[in-house]
Order: structure tokens, then sequence, then C-alpha cells
């Protein structure tokens, strides 16, 4: 729910769970799951420090279940916000990105981001992680790929009118591939399902996985709802 912090946590937490049942190892929840996208007045409702009660509650969570989650935020820094993903893994904030090439959309909202570029590890995995417009850049995915990492997680939030929609899922789709086949990455995209009545715009809830040569994988266990995407050991097959 739009800005409703305490209602997207038990969300998530269900969410989890799927993933666990289906023996997923790594669940990528979209951008700004946890708030809500698009307006200030739901980044203000549920903008959150990394130490904030409820990431942690959330990440005690999912370390009970054995998941290791990835989690959009509005991220409260000081008086201003940054778009963030946070690394829930060990019942802890094991790390957080923070969305580098904002549009415009975001910049009405948020007025700081990093470019630190972070890569972490988990069950084994060396990853990444790019929010959404970063992935039209590959001096992001280059830095990603030179520090090591294997795999990258791109949460999205897509929000499209009804005539762009298509051209703008071929840009998207055409990026990952590029950057799987020319960096030798596994590309994890997580992206949202809904409408949006103002605007008449939809997300359209492309979650895929792309190997290191391009090829759209499957993900034997599917997709969590809402566009999450839910990884588990030998979870990808051509």
């Amino acid at each position: 729910m739009d800005g409703d912090l305490a209602a997207n946590v038990a969300r998530t937490k269900g969410v989890i769970d799927e993933a666990a049942r289906a023996g997923c190892d790594f669940l990528c929840l979209p951008e700004q799951y946890l708030s809500g996208y698009g307006k200030p007045e739901y980044a203000k409702a549920a903008a959150v420090i990394l130490d904030d009660p409820h990431l942690l509650e959330l990440a005690g969570y999912a370390a009970e279940k054995g998941v290791v989650t990835l989690a959009g935020i509005v991220e409260r820094r000081g008086d201003g916000y940054a778009d963030t993903q946070v690394v829930l893994d060990g019942g802890q904030v094991a790390g957080h990105y923070t969305k580098t090439m904002l549009v415009s959309g975001d910049r009405a909202i948020m007025d700081d981001c990093d470019d630190e570029l972070p890569v972490f590890e988990a069950r084994g995995v060396r990853f990444g992680i790019m929010i959404c417009q970063d992935s039209s850049f590959p001096e992001i995915a280059a830095t990603l790929a030179w520090k090591g990492a294997k795999t990258v997680f791109s949460p999205h939030y897509d929000s499209i009118r009804r005539d762009e929609m298509d051209a703008h899922r071929i840009l998207v789709r055409n990026n990952h591939i590029g950057i799987a086949a020319h960096y030798g990455l596994v590309v994890a995209r997580a992206n949202v399902v809904g409408y949006l009545a103002e605007g008449n715009r939809f997300g359209y809830g492309d979650s895929a996985v792309f190997g290191p040569g391009g090829r759209r994988v499957r993900v034997q266990q599917g997709c969590a709802p809402n566009g999450s995407l839910a990884l588990g050991e030998g979870g990808l097959a051509d």
C-alpha cells in the first residue's frame, strides 16, 4: 500500500514465506517496494533510516526463513531522501545500494544519491544492484563486473502509458540482454504489476532473468507476487 510502511512490511513477510516454501535463496523486491513510488507524500510517510526497527524486524524474519531479501525503500538522510535497495541477510541490514541515475520523477523527491556501486556476497553469490534507470548506463554494470559481481539484481518500478509500454519494454529488455552478454553476468530484473488510473499508466510486470550469454533463462520456481523475483538453488535453467 502506497505510503503505508507497516502494511508493506507485513505483505513482504508473506512474500518471503512464499519464497521460502519454494526453496528460494534470494528474493528481490521492486524499487521502493516498502514505500510506494512516485509521490512526495509516499516518500515522506514511509521513508526510513537504515537501522529503522521495521527494517530490522524484516531482516530478522528473512533470516528465520533463510531467504536473502533485497527490499526497495525510500531512505531518509537527514532532511533529504534517497532511492535505496537494502540487502537483508543474517538478521541485519547487511548492505545497501542507492540509485545513481535519477529520472525526473525521482528528482522531485530524491536529493541524494551515491556513486560507490558496492558489490555484496551472500550464499556464495557475489552480486551487485542497479535500480531501474541505472540499467540504461553500461558504465554501472561494467564497474560491478570489474569489482567481481557475477549476478546483478535490477529492481524497477515502471508506470508507463499504454502507447509507450511496448517500446519501453523492448528497450529495457535489450539493455539487460546487452549487459548480460557483454559482461558475462546473470541479470535478474524485478518489476511491478499494477495499474494507475491517473495518467492511464501500467506496471507491466516483466520480471525476467538473462544468463551470461544474453539468453533469457527459465526461473524454475517462478516469480513471487507483485513482480518480486525469487531465485533458488538450481533455479535457473536454459
